[in-house]
């Protein structure tokens, strides 16, 4: 089995924005990203040590994680690197968080944040990382619907996919027929700039 690079190229142009890729939990290298954010009244050791400490809970149940602690980059070079590699949930670490014992989530899919408790941190991110799945999933399955066409007959055929919708049509299986179809859309096209998708079933 595996993936071919036409799929991989189709989820990156479904789910990508301007700030990068935004990549579906199940198949995403590093599904959570923890960054800390320095601050004079706390010791950097101790909020390493929590960041790690929350790493060490999630990787433990096979979320796959990463505590970014490299003390070289701030904070929001950090994001913007995690936010391009398309890492679906980034946990932010400052003051407040060690201090209540909380952390920040911020979700790529979204852009949305919002606050947890360290406790239980393990099921929350396990059904935030389903969540965000299955969101993704409802919204490009609703955006594919709304362009998918069943078409029976040529004229409806070109005006279909200048509308750049997925076209479904019966096909009988002869190759002069084939060759009649590519060869009418084909001058058409020089004259068209749309980019289709055409499914024979």
């Amino acid at each position: 089995g595996g993936l071919t690079t036409r799929t991989l190229g189709v989820m990156v142009m479904t789910h990508a924005d301007d700030k990068g890729l935004v990549l579906p939990p199940r198949i995403a290298p590093v599904q959570v990203v923890i960054v800390t954010i320095p601050n004079k009244t706390v010791p950097i050791d101790e909020m390493d040590a929590y960041a790690k400490s929350i790493e060490k809970a999630l990787k433990l149940h096979d979320i796959r994680c990463k505590a970014d602690l490299r003390d070289n980059y701030k904070p929001g070079w950090k994001y913007n690197h995690w936010e391009l590699k398309g890492v679906p949930i980034r946990l932010e670490i400052g003051k407040n968080e060690v201090k209540d014992k909380t952390v920040e989530m911020a979700f790529r899919y979204s852009g949305k944040k919002e606050s947890t408790s360290v406790e239980g941190i393990v099921e929350t991110i396990q059904a935030k990382l389903e969540e965000v799945q299955a969101t993704m999933l409802e919204g490009a399955t609703a955006i594919r619907n709304s362009k998918l066409a069943v078409i029976y007959e040529w004229k409806d055929f070109v005006p279909a996919l200048n509308q750049k919708c997925l076209c479904l049509t019966p096909f009988c299986d002869e190759e002069e027929e084939e060759e009649k179809v590519c060869v009418t859309f084909f001058l058409k096209s020089c004259f068209d700039s749309f980019v289709t998708i055409i499914v024979c079933f």
